[in-house]
């Protein structure tokens, strides 16, 4: 599997594929790892990488996810192969509904709109807060919140609804 991971302003070309016995072979740029995966745990693998030994843990879903290495968390972007292939500015229109769901378990620290109010696409509509890492939630259209499910303060999963933009 091929595939593109954006961290910060830094993306990285990852080329990921099986070599046998519970070992894949890494190509990240140009350079090419062998490593040992086992999955203790839903989201949690343990890898061995040139006799060093590291747990990752990696929540959210689709391609939006916190990537956590030994302490440090970090989110990461999945862009799959055929994204790459995509032109990076591409016209879509998005009308109508919108359910904006929590794409990863957390803490709702701040809800920045209220029921009735106008947003534009893009506007942060509020933050959630996962293994110390805030991520904001943006509104993937202009249109008016219909409906506000999120309290600040309380813990969210995974595909829980937030909000309602129209």
């Amino acid at each position: 599997m091929e595939f593109q991971a954006s961290l910060g302003q830094e993306a990285y070309r990852i080329e990921v594929t099986e070599a046998g016995e519970g070992k894949l072979k890494v190509r990240i740029g140009e350079e090419t790892y062998l490593v040992d995966v086992t999955s203790p745990a839903p989201h949690l693998y343990s890898l061995l990488l040139a006799g060093k030994s590291y747990t990752v843990r990696v929540e959210g879903e689709g391609t939006t996810l916190l990537v956590t290495l030994d302490q440090h968390t970090v989110p990461v972007e999945i862009l799959e192969k055929q994204q790459l292939l995509r032109p990076k500015k591409t016209e879509h229109v998005t009308t109508g509904r919108q359910e904006i769901t929590t794409p990863m378990t957390g803490r709702v620290v701040d809800v920045l709109v209220k029921e009735g109010e106008e947003v534009e696409e893009g506007q942060t509509l509020l933050i959630i807060e996962a293994m110390k890492m805030e991520t904001e939630i943006r509104s993937p259209i202009t249109g008016t919140v219909r409906e506000v499910r999120a309290q600040p303060n309380t813990a969210v999963e995974i595909g829980q609804l937030l909000l309602v933009v129209e």
